[in-house]
């Protein structure tokens, strides 16, 4: 059975709702001659080519600037660097006392440190040229030292 009451729906009625159905999907390319879908594929192709040259364009653009950071950010990141002089020779307890021996490698410059304790203040110091040194920075009863920090001077 058709639609609607009880009528059976002919076969020219489903023919020209499928083609207007048909039609819709494709933009009304029925409807044009030949002429004119040649035309407008032409227009398509051309507009194509300037879009994609537009988006290479900008993924190019993209990607100088992301290398010109990533290299601008390097280089400052190796002149914030300090020189790693203070070597840490020894950790050791002599007295009641916590000691840290280090040793400065750099032979042309003082080279100066900061001793991290937990839960206390960090002391900190200066290494002539070329010298080991016992440092102490605290008692046997508080914390020992986690590690030793080269800093800038």
């Amino acid at each position: 059975m058709g639609r609607g009451r009880g009528r059976p729906a002919s076969n020219d009625s489903r023919a020209a709702s499928v083609a207007k159905k048909t039609a819709g999907a494709l933009g009304g390319a029925i409807d044009r001659s030949p002429d004119e879908d040649r035309s407008t594929d032409r227009h398509r192709a051309v507009n194509g080519g300037k879009q994609m040259r537009k988006i290479m364009s900008i993924a190019v653009a993209g990607a100088v600037a992301g290398a010109s950071l990533t290299l601008a950010t390097a280089t400052q990141a190796a002149a914030d660097q300090v020189p790693r002089c203070v070597k840490v020779r020894k950790f050791f307890s002599q007295g009641g006392q916590r000691y840290v021996r280090l040793t400065n490698l750099c032979a042309q410059r003082p080279a100066c440190y900061t001793i991290v304790v937990p839960h206390q203040a960090d002391p900190q110091g200066r290494l002539p040229k070329g010298v080991t040194k016992d440092v102490q920075y605290g008692t046997t009863a508080g914390p020992r030292a986690l590690y030793v920090k080269n800093v800038a001077c």
